[in-house]
């Protein structure tokens, strides 16, 4: 965070919601831009068009992870696709797993893939209706063959980080 890199990507990734590395490898970045059902995949610094997979049609896609061999997007919705990573490099991904009702009813915004642990630790940017002074988490274990099970739950109370925000501006 000290020594920030700055790249240009392609017009194709005009609006990225997430990005990952595999296993913290840093030569090739994966993301997915916001409104495509896409996986693009690049070398960092590159001048080159990034190529990339698609996994599902046209939606409001937020974050992505990469755990073991398995590719985990998130849908603003909450619902996950998941596909074996060695697709990633395919025109198009095949035996994606579209995992629904998983959450609560709301609107997810950032997942985090721990490649230590196998789990996804998912937010929730709105969930209750009104607005909150605290953001609901969930964790799920993401086993083989893109089985997902509950493996928690956590209350971030974000009033102390509005609170160092506010101090800070």
């Amino acid at each position: 965070m000290n020594n920030p890199i700055k790249d240009n990507t392609s017009d194709a990734l005009t609006e990225v919601s997430g990005f990952t590395f595999h296993n913290g490898n840093p030569d090739t970045m994966f993301a997915q831009q916001d409104e495509e059902g896409k996986v693009f995949y690049f070398k960092p610094g590159s001048k080159e068009t990034p190529k990339y997979t698609r996994f599902a049609k046209s939606g409001d896609y937020e974050d992505l992870a990469i755990l073991g061999d398995q590719v985990v997007v998130m849908k603003s919705n909450g619902t996950l696709y998941i596909f074996p990573f060695n697709q990633v490099w395919s025109e198009e991904a095949a035996n994606v797993v579209e995992v629904k009702d998983l959450l609560p009813k709301g609107e997810y915004e950032s997942m985090y893939g721990d490649e230590k642990t196998g789990q996804l630790y998912i937010l929730c940017k709105d969930c209750g209706g009104k607005r909150s002074k605290s953001t609901n988490g969930y964790i799920f274990k993401l086993g083989a063959d893109a089985d997902v099970t509950p493996a928690g739950e956590f209350n971030i109370d974000t009033q102390p980080i509005e609170a160092q925000v506010k101090k800070e501006i």
